[in-house]
């Protein structure tokens, strides 16, 4: 039968768990994968990815020239004549009101012919003027175009230039390009100007341009924040010679929307001023919510602080986080886990909730009364300490026996441990045998701290004579952490091995 004798060791390297750094992590909205988003939405800025508050239908502008929410099939519109009207009202990806328009093949299109007032009409000079409106697209590709207002001389053959303008996507960027369209006399000039961030797919986002006739300014916009800005001016800096907007008087050209296909579309608006101010939210007073998938760290760890990162308005609010955490993998829908509610920079935990491997986030956002300002949510940071695995045991002595073997190591110094591993086999480190009476590899050997340091050995019996064993131990806390595997040591079990030590048979 299989014979086992331990030893206690004293904790002499439990100050090591006592003065482990602590370290920190930043879970940023652009590594965390979340299960559950309520009232919020992504939105993407100059310093990444933030999360805010729902945005519902601004109230309208009464100098818009042209406004089209496509609530109504037919708009009537003032400045502007429907001639072809091909698109799938769409009611599952909406940004405001019940229904936008998607465009999703390359004949589908909104063609609209300008009338004697509308801004963009022949012979016009616009002045200031801004276009803006919200995209979901569901493709995005090089030359996709989104609006275009482009046409020829038809009065001068010999004139092979286009004027106008184009919104398209250029290098993954939505970008305005004005051909032949702003002016200084009888000389025209072309200008073009993008957004600084890639557009994304599968998402409700403003866009606008909008020009400056009192000093030049071009600028394009982005979720309400400013992107680029050129001086459409002779010199390309500001206080220069401004060049006129001029739709030219032989251009006979239709507002084309959404031709190039593959996106949604809703409250396409062109307002005849310089808008440099995006009133995009109004937000709700219902609470949000978001809930994390479960993440995995790469190691045990015991939580130290918690911080959300977020910027948050001026008027009453709470904002409660939440995690919870194991040591093994549990569902992100888990309902047995309890969640630990806290202030949002948190320093104290139960002792039950302090230690684990997978944890798993929720945020909470109460508004007193409907908020003028968002907040924005752009992350959580974490601050822990390591919980190495256990040192690896070292082994002193082994020695083969008739059908066992009997192996002695130093214990590792961790208070955590409960245990040791015996893995077993026949060839190297491949440890899966199952002859011994104590069992299949890897056998358990429990260990309970006593008060002196001395070796723990252990015999594995019932094993085959004549043959090679390959040997290894680990080590195991009470996190289920294991060590490295231990030196690994070969012997053959034998009946020479016992007193006298030959063999008769």
């Amino acid at each position: 039968m299989a014979r086992w004798a331990w030893m206690v060791l004293v904790p002499v390297f439990g100050w090591a768990t006592i003065f482990q750094p602590i370290e920190e992590k930043r879970f940023t909205l652009d590594t965390l994968s979340w299960y559950r988003i309520e009232n919020l939405r992504l939105v993407t800025q100059k310093n990444g990815v933030v999360l805010r508050l729902l945005e519902e239908r601004p109230a309208a502008d009464l100098s818009e020239d042209l406004l089209l929410d496509f609530e109504s099939h037919s708009p009537l519109l003032k400045n502007y004549q429907i001639t072809y009207e091909n698109y799938i009202p769409n009611p599952f990806q909406v940004h405001s009101g019940k229904i936008s328009a998607k465009f999703f093949t390359k004949n589908q299109s909104l063609r609209l012919l300008p009338k004697s007032s509308a801004l963009f009409r022949p012979g016009s000079i616009p002045g200031s003027f801004t276009i803006e409106f919200w995209s979901y697209f569901y493709q995005i590709y090089e030359g996709q175009s989104i609006v275009e207002f482009i046409g020829n001389n038809l009065g001068d053959e010999s004139d092979q230039n286009t004027y106008g303008f184009r919104i398209v996507v250029k290098k993954n960027r939505l970008t305005c390009i004005f051909e032949n369209f702003f002016w200084d006399g009888e000389e025209s000039y072309s200008v073009e100007i993008s957004e600084d961030m890639p557009l994304l797919l599968n998402r409700w986002e403003h866009h606008a341009v909008s020009f400056n006739i009192l000093d030049g300014r071009l600028v394009t916009w982005r979720g309400g924040v400013e992107q680029q800005t050129l001086w459409v001016t002779k010199t390309r800096r500001p206080r220069s010679t401004i060049l006129i907007p001029k739709i030219k008087e032989e251009i006979h050209a239709s507002l084309a929307i959404g031709q190039g296909g593959f996106l949604s579309m809703d409250n396409f608006a062109i307002l005849p001023k310089f808008k440099d101010s995006y009133a995009i939210q109004n937000y709700r007073q219902r609470p949000a919510e978001l809930v994390s998938t479960v993440y995995k760290m790469p190691f045990l760890f015991e939580i130290k602080s918690l911080e959300l990162l977020a910027k948050l308005p001026e008027e009453p609010s709470l904002v409660k986080i939440a995690y919870r955490l194991s040591n093994q993998p549990f569902p992100p829908s888990d309902t047995t886990l309890p969640w630990v509610y806290l202030p949002s920079k948190a320093m104290e935990f139960p002792s039950e909730m302090m230690i684990g491997k997978y944890i798993q986030f929720k945020i909470q956002y109460f508004p007193y009364e409907e908020n003028e300002e968002s907040p924005l949510f752009s992350g959580l940071s974490l601050r822990y300490t390591v919980y190495e695995k256990p040192v690896t045991p070292l082994i002193l002595s082994s020695e083969a026996g008739n059908g066992a073997i009997t192996l002695s190591w130093l214990p590792s110094p961790e208070e955590s441990i409960i245990g040791y591993e015996i893995y077993y086999g026949r060839r190297s480190q491949e440890y899966m045998g199952e002859e011994s009476k104590a069992g299949k590899s890897p056998v358990f050997v429990p260990y309970k701290q006593g008060g002196k340091l001395e070796a723990i050995s252990y015999t594995l019996d019932g094993l085959e004579n004549d043959r090679a064993y390959f040997v290894s131990v680990r080590a195991v806390d009470k996190w289920g952490q294991r060590s490295d595997f231990s030196q690994e040591i070969v012997l053959f079990p034998s009946d020479i091995h016992t007193r006298p030590r030959y063999s008769v048979k």
